[in-house]
């Protein structure tokens, strides 16, 4: 999955290769945590919110994206 789907991510926005362990075990955790919330709350918002959250986490800003590699 790493080699697929991530890589390629971490290619696009110029991502060194020696920060990519680093980067991938931020962005990971940091989504187990939103699921873990949602799940502590018994799931009480709706998947399409806390998508929408994980989303938000997620996305570059636009004046990022612009300057990326």
């Amino acid at each position: 999955m790493f080699r697929h789907m991530f890589t390629p991510i971490l290619e696009r926005y110029g991502v060194l290769q020696q920060d990519r362990p680093y980067i991938m075990a931020f962005y990971i955790r940091g989504l187990m945590a939103i699921i873990s919330e949602w799940l502590k709350n018994d799931c009480a918002d709706s998947i399409t919110y806390v998508t929408g959250v994980i989303q938000q986490c997620v996305k570059m800003p636009q004046s990022e994206t612009t300057n990326a590699v």
